[in-house]
């Protein structure tokens, strides 16, 4: 199979988007300590559970992999004291009639679980080459000796699989794995963690492809044991499996690397709730690194005029389900000719960050010839400076509607109206926040964030053109 960088987008293009021979719909918690009420939706394909520690992430895929254990099945089903696996409902979707869990291959992928104790078990067998013996070795060569050599970031000149049936309790089928590199020769008792469960999930991404009927396979953070560079590989072969042969998945992980390659409404954010732990698809693309404590990449650097267009910016960037204020670099110019002249000189669209330069909305026409030969800006909603539309907001609102986002009392709103009426542009909103007893630097935000819920044609016009430069 062929993993070239374009071969690979076109992989992750096919898994969100391909058809599928089925999908878990909905899952429907009832009973238990842990999930009782709680409701799933999944979307086809791949989806992706995140939650910090202790969350329940564990109980969840466990569980849920139960319903669908078989005998073709890579691992026994879980203890789940947590959760009463009978009160778990999957409604399955195909292109004709539902089909029952008990007609669909389950299987499990939990390095972290798994690989220790498969090399724990071939390490402790005092008559493993007489078991051994007992089954051919099949060689892997050709094309998937190319895959398994990318997936490992290795050159393995041999590599042989026994694949050990119904001898040991817990495992159905079992592989033993034998490689020769570089003039050297070892065997599954040998390898480190990481390489084992490389291995391991080659050969049952392997095995799934070769079975036929409804498959899906789940997945607890693969990112054990590997350095982020294969985590991406890893998540790169899982892509061409799950495109190549519409095979679900369900996955839990802490990997930003892993989180980077999955679409927003196919991450789904595990929470502590009053009435217990509940399920939500993530809000924006970051949500996720918030949630695990990691901080978020940056990708752009934002040009604005002043600190009311700083504050819209920021506020218009809360609609967006791409993109998050966190995400950017902001640097105010004081002026647009300072913009302009930023503009030139990070013209090159191969730098790492872009560069973006973001006017009030009344330079439309202003700074039409200025702006002909420079392609990366964009400008407010309107054609009204920010200040005026704010002001224009607040002159049309209830004094209670003012007071409630302000947090402020009617009479602090009612004397903030009348002490700036007729005030000039630049001294109406400095003037109306003194006089609510609040600075500046608190008013503006707050006024932002209403005006972008008001108007929110006018909001996702701007975010449509604005992702339209990130692309």
């Amino acid at each position: 199979m062929n993993l070239r960088q374009a071969r690979r987008e076109d992989y992750w293009r096919k898994l969100f988007n391909r058809t599928y021979p089925f999908m878990i719909e909905r899952i429907l918690f009832q009973g238990g300590v842990l999930f009782d009420g709680m409701e799933v939706s999944l979307k086809p394909g791949i989806n992706v559970f995140v939650g910090r520690n202790g969350i329940g992430k564990s109980n969840l895929i466990r569980s849920v992999y139960n319903l669908f254990f078989c005998e073709q099945s890579n691992q026994s089903q879980f203890l789940t004291p947590l959760v009463e696996s009978n009160g778990i409902t999957a409604r399955l979707a195909t292109k004709d009639d539902p089909i029952e869990c008990s007609d669909v291959s389950g299987f499990m992928f939990d390095p972290c679980y798994l690989i220790p104790d498969i090399q724990l078990l071939f390490n402790s067998q005092e008559n493993l080459e007489e078991l051994l013996e007992q089954f051919s070795p099949q060689p892997i060569v050709g094309d998937d000796l190319q895959l398994l050599n990318y997936l490992t970031n290795s050159s393995y000149e041999s590599v042989n699989i026994r694949s050990i049936e119904d001898e040991f309790q817990d495992y159905a089928y079992l592989p033993f794995f034998e490689v020769s590199i570089g003039g050297r020769s070892y065997d599954s008792r040998g390898m480190g963690l990481g390489e084992l469960s490389l291995f391991y999930f080659f050969w049952l991404m392997t095995r799934i492809s070769q079975l036929d009927g409804a498959r899906i396979v789940f997945i607890e953070e693969p990112e054990s044991f590997l350095p982020p560079s294969i985590q991406l590989r890893l998540v790169d072969v899982l892509a061409l499996y799950g495109a190549s042969i519409g095979l679900p998945i369900v996955l839990s992980t802490h990997s930003e690397h892993i989180l980077k390659r999955v679409e927003r409404s196919h991450v789904h954010i595990l929470r502590k709730e009053h009435a217990g732990v509940r399920c939500a698809t993530a809000s924006d693309e970051l949500e996720p690194l918030r949630l695990l404590g990691l901080s978020s990449p940056k990708v752009g650097v934002l040009m604005y005029e002043d600190y009311a267009a700083g504050c819209f910016i920021k506020a218009l960037l809360k609609k967006s389900t791409k993109y998050v204020a966190d995400g950017f670099y902001f640097y105010c110019c004081n002026s647009n000719g300072q913009i302009l002249n930023r503009l030139k000189n990070f013209h090159d669209s191969n730098l790492a960050l872009k560069f973006i330069g973001i006017f009030d909305g009344d330079c439309r026409h202003s700074m039409a010839r200025d702006l002909r030969d420079i392609s990366h800006f964009a400008f407010l909603p309107s054609e009204t400076p920010p200040e005026s539309l704010l002001i224009d907001m607040i002159s049309r609102m209830e004094v209670s509607e003012i007071s409630n986002i302000l947090s402020c009392t009617d009479i602090k709103a009612h004397d903030a109206l009348d002490r700036t009426a007729g005030a000039d542009i630049h001294d109406f909103l400095p003037e109306f926040a003194r006089a609510i007893e609040m600075d500046t630097g608190s008013l503006l935000p707050r006024l932002c964030d209403t005006w972008v819920l008001k108007n929110e044609e006018l909001s996702q016009t701007f975010l449509s053109d604005f992702e339209q430069l990130m692309s």
